[in-house]
């Protein structure tokens, strides 16, 4: 598919938040170290293959539907079933457990990727639909906050005036992160 104009641009603006130095983003992002790519969700395979032509170089895909298999994968099928029977999404994002999460495994992905020194990007991030997290509760962990490598969210949301709504459905968070759409 050949991209228009606006959707050129969309990626020539990531390009350059990626280039742009760490007090420049920090000081455009609230204090964060993301940037939040929003396109139509029915385009977002589009936008991924796009994604991943321009910048497997320099970007590390985090395929969150590929983590969740994981991590009901760590706990096999019956035990997932039965623990999320029993805590529905707290099971997702729970700092008192022993066991991986949801959350903590894809923490484990951005922190692989900034020790590889590339800038971790989630693709798929609706699968964190549902979830008792989002993008913010990523873009504000300790791990991203601190780190001199940005992180990149590909978001699925639809646009209304100002309002960004995740999947239609939900409105996003604009806090500590750039915002391209």
């Amino acid at each position: 598919m050949t991209f228009n104009l606006n959707q050129n641009r969309m990626f020539s603006d990531l390009k350059l938040a990626l280039k742009s130095d760490y007090s420049s983003l920090t000081s455009q992002a609230n204090g964060g170290r993301s940037i939040l790519f929003v396109y139509p969700p029915q385009e977002e395979e589009l936008f991924i293959a796009e994604a991943k032509r321009k910048y497997s170089d320099h970007l590390f895909f985090i395929d969150a539907r590929e983590v969740f298999v994981s991590f009901i994968d760590t706990y096999g099928w019956n035990d997932f079933k039965e623990l999320y029977s029993e805590l529905k999404d707290e099971l997702f994002k729970n700092d008192s457990f022993d066991n991986p999460t949801f959350f903590s495994m894809l923490i484990d992905k951005i922190k692989e990727a900034y020790e590889m020194g590339k800038v971790p990007a989630l693709i798929h991030s609706g699968a964190l639909y549902g979830t008792n997290f989002g993008n913010i509760n990523l873009m504000e962990h300790p791990l991203i906050i601190k780190s001199k490598i940005p992180f990149v969210a590909f978001y699925p949301a639809t646009t209304e005036n100002e309002n960004i709504k995740f999947l239609n459905a939900q409105i996003a968070s604009k806090y500590r992160c750039i915002i391209i759409k």
